[in-house]
């Protein structure tokens, strides 16, 4: 439901960041990787210094077993918010 409420949010807002983060997050709990990948990639269209939306891309790219681009992400999040860029590497370091 809230995938379908999203995307027609996106739709009719396609410059809301946070929209399109929360439709980025919606896709990856869902295990739709390429798809949350792209709305990801969208909100940092509209905002490249989206912390929310680097730190999501890099749990993304973890699950989906692109770790050099999982550490990218967070390379470019330390630069903006190293406490969210802390809490990303322990997640990129968990066993």
């Amino acid at each position: 439901m809230e995938k379908a409420r999203l995307v027609r949010h996106v739709r009719s807002h396609p410059g809301d960041g946070d929209a399109w983060v929360n439709l980025g997050i919606t896709y990856c709990r869902m295990e739709k990787y390429p798809s949350a990948v792209a709305a990801l990639r969208k909100a940092l269209k509209i905002d490249p210094r989206n912390a929310d939306a680097l730190y999501n891309l890099g749990i993304c790219f973890h699950r989906m077993g692109k770790y050099d681009k999982a550490i990218r992400q967070y390379r470019r999040l330390r630069l903006i918010d190293p406490d969210l860029a802390d809490k990303l590497f322990k997640v990129l370091n968990a066993v």
